[in-house]
């Protein structure tokens, strides 16, 4: 049912421009580029996971917090083979968002929200992670509904951001969880570029490893560039290397822009 009205959804709605200067990201593995109207991800069938996921928003004036919470995760039936909600029980993992659930209810609605509960979506993630050190940059780059209200991210103090999130890959035993084999992170990556107030544009990046016991606020020991995230993952979210942003890491403009 889920899945119907994500095609409904789809072919009712324009789609957003997810893409930084409308490029879409280079792989050097292959990928399928599936589009959600609000976000996308460049989905492999070899890892059962997105090896990219893409959304772009403007600045937030009336975020939506009310949003429920989905309960499942819906398949995509282009995914070989189709990974099921009930492809993570048991595995010790959380199904962990690339595109964020809560970035997407903030900026366009419940609706919305509902499309990223897509396993073509998620990763196999360790909940003292999900949880804690994710959960902590994602905040900073989305907010969060706390106790106290809604704390403001950074789309939601710029007016125009971009979002792209992925899995890491690295070595030669790659640990695999679930019937399906679905292919487990040894880390996690996150790029935001955004336009300042004044029209210049702006790119920060984090590859922060999988692994428990990460302080929660320490997200910012783990911020990379572009590039660095293309040589460990293959995945050039600008499409060039020429591109002034490739080597780019604006850690005080984002440190000033959160504050």
């Amino acid at each position: 049912m889920f899945r119907m009205l994500a095609i409904v959804w789809l072919s009712a709605m324009a789609i957003y421009a997810q893409y930084f200067r409308d490029k879409q990201p280079a792989c050097t593995k292959p990928v399928e580029t599936w589009s959600y109207t609000y976000y996308a991800v460049g989905f492999s069938n070899d890892t059962h996971t997105p090896l990219w996921s893409a959304m772009e928003t403007k600045k937030v004036i009336n975020p939506n917090t009310g949003c429920p919470r989905i309960s499942n995760f819906a398949s995509d039936s282009r995914e070989n083979p189709k990974i099921t909600h009930n492809d993570y029980s048991n595995t010790g993992y959380s199904r962990g968002h690339m595109t964020p659930n809560a970035i997407v209810a903030y900026a366009f609605g419940c609706d919305a929200n509902k499309t990223t509960f897509m396993t073509s979506n998620i990763v196999p993630q360790l909940q003292d992670h999900n949880g804690g050190v994710w959960e902590a940059l994602e905040s900073v780059v989305g907010g969060v509904n706390g106790s106290g209200g809604f704390k403001q991210g950074l789309v939601n103090r710029v007016p125009e951001a971009w979002i792209y999130t992925g899995p890491v890959f690295w070595g030669s035993n790659i640990e695999k969880t679930g019937p399906k084999g679905i292919w487990v992170p040894t880390a996690i990556w996150k790029t935001v570029i955004w336009k300042t107030i004044d029209g210049k544009t702006k790119t920060c990046s984090w590859m922060i490893p999988h692994e428990a016991g990460i302080p929660k606020n320490s997200y910012m020991d783990y911020t990379v560039s572009i590039k660095d995230i293309a040589a460990k993952t293959g995945v050039n979210i600008l499409g060039s290397t020429a591109d002034p942003l490739y080597s780019e890491i604006d850690i005080q403009d984002f440190l000033e822009t959160i504050d």
